[in-house]
């Protein structure tokens, strides 16, 4: 449990610094929710963008699916998403 701690930590730093105002923030309370309307995607059709490129991109695009489908592609995706963590954990 403490490396998924760790590992969502690192999360936020490296990709939420740069959370737009227009971004859905989810809001967790410990249950186990579809996010994938409220995320934005990234599609990376070279496969090569480095994350300090993708943590700036102004390309995102907003999913309008509850369950994105992305596919089956030679592509990369990048995802962004912005949760608040409403849990007593």
């Amino acid at each position: 449990m403490n490396q998924f701690k760790f590992a969502i930590t690192i999360f936020f730093l490296l990709f939420l610094q740069r959370i737009s105002f227009a971004q859905t923030v989810i809001n967790f309370n410990g249950n186990l929710k579809v996010i994938g309307d409220k995320i934005d995607i990234l599609v990376d059709t070279n496969s090569n963008i480095p994350l300090k490129v993708a943590i700036n991109s102004t390309k995102y695009k907003k999913s309008d699916s509850p369950i994105p489908n992305l596919l089956t592609t030679p592509y990369s995706y990048w995802i962004r998403v912005a949760i608040k963590n409403n849990s007593s954990n």
